[in-house]
């Protein structure tokens, strides 16, 4: 790839000085021919001036209205960082220690000029301006890593909460259908002993009817056993809420298991439960608390319907699957 030529911009007020240092950069730089822009004086206001169309300065320190180091601050001030050369005189060190500290890259005693000493001068510019460049991007590269490792870190971060919302509401969903668990198991255990209180009562109650004080009491027991009946209904209700466990079981199993627990009492009002199981039924998957809830909902509806006396059959043929 062809090397592009340099621009080079020379302030320079002694026009000999300044044809002598356009005839060695030309000789010592070679092809392609450097773009030199000479100025041979620059007002305080450098409206003439663009530093950034340059990709390196020559100053000579000792100009007119304005001096080489002065020149060099206020380039340095626009913000403009190309390699800046500054001749001195012979013997002006302490221009040079001044002019290095205003931001010039490096100076040469016009007294030594020389194609070697230039170009030398030169290679070594623009080789600090290369390392600059690899360092700033280096930097603007590093800095930009920085920035995604902090945004990954802030995303890591709200991952984790988000994690931890979650766990937070795992624990307090194992945690409400452990209670609920815990609750359906000790209802099921009240009603058992429950609806045996039940029976006895109203056995009592048929036994005993002329006694109006025993059954004044015998009524008042019912009255809070249907009490008691109605709030583990509504326990129950709450503990299978959201949390519906299917198992395989059979049918005739869950009807048994409801009818255990009414008979008695349906026996009692004179109604005679017949039975019709189909022998075939195959075991389905289902939630068994939920249905034993549906089944003594229906005996439940039935019983209220036939009041007293009268025959009810349980079949179980629409739930044989054919």
């Amino acid at each position: 790839m062809a090397r592009e030529s340099l621009k080079i911009l020379i302030v320079e007020d002694d026009e000999d000085d300044a044809f002598f240092i356009k005839d060695i950069l030309k000789e010592g730089l070679g092809e392609p021919a450097p773009l030199i822009d000479h100025y041979s004086s620059i007002d305080s206001s450098l409206k003439q001036l663009n530093p950034f169309n340059y990709d390196l300065a020559m100053f000579d320190y000792r100009l007119g209205e304005i001096n080489g180091i002065e020149l060099l601050r206020n380039i340095r001030k626009q913000g403009c960082d190309i390699p800046i050369i500054l001749f001195t005189g012979q013997g002006d060190q302490e221009v040079a220690v001044e002019a290095m500290r205003a931001g010039a890259t490096d100076y040469l005693s016009k007294g030594k000029l020389s194609i070697e000493s230039v170009t030398q001068s030169i290679r070594y510019a623009l080789g600090l301006r290369k390392e600059a460049e690899l360092r700033k991007r280096a930097e603007e590269k590093l800095k930009k890593s920085h920035v995604d490792l902090t945004l990954s870190h802030e995303e890591l971060q709200a991952s984790m909460e988000k994690l931890k919302k979650a766990q937070n509401q795992i624990l307090r969903s194992e945690k409400l259908a452990g209670i609920g668990r815990m609750v359906a198991g000790v209802c099921h255990e009240i009603l058992n002993p429950l609806n045996i209180i039940s029976g006895h009562s109203q056995s009592l109650l048929i036994e005993r009817k002329n006694d109006g004080n025993l059954c004044n009491d015998l009524n008042s027991i019912m009255e809070e056993i249907q009490r008691i009946s109605k709030i583990i209904s509504s326990l129950l209700k709450f503990s299978r809420k959201g949390n519906m466990e299917f198992k395989k079981s059979d049918i005739r199993k869950e009807l048994e298991s409801v009818l255990s627990l009414v008979e008695k009492e349906m026996q009692l009002e004179g109604i005679q439960t017949i039975r019709k199981f189909d022998s075939e039924i195959l075991p389905v998957f289902i939630d068994t608390d939920g249905m034993r809830q549906v089944f003594l909902n229906i005996i439940n509806n039935a019983k209220f319907a036939m009041h007293r006396g009268g025959v009810f059959t349980v079949s179980t043929e629409v739930l044989t699957p054919r």
